[in-house]
């Protein structure tokens, strides 16, 4: 199961795009919950963005809810 991951002092989500659907959906954007507000995201061959959250606690409850929006 895909975990938040750790980039300097910050959590990111990063999931990796399937490849049968990866050339379809490249470049489209797609909003995702993050604390409260919507990111806008674009999709490449993994979707990542800033959960915006430098406690593990609170980086794993905005993956799950960022996760669970797709």
């Amino acid at each position: 199961m895909p975990n938040p991951v750790l980039i300097g002092q910050t959590y990111y989500l990063r999931v990796r795009v399937p490849k049968d659907i990866v050339e379809s959906s490249k470049r489209e954007r797609v909003r995702v919950p993050v604390g409260g507000d919507f990111v806008t995201v674009v999709i490449g061959d993994a979707v990542k963005v800033s959960l915006q959250a430098k406690d593990a606690t609170e980086a794993k409850r905005r993956f799950t809810q960022a996760r669970c929006a797709q």
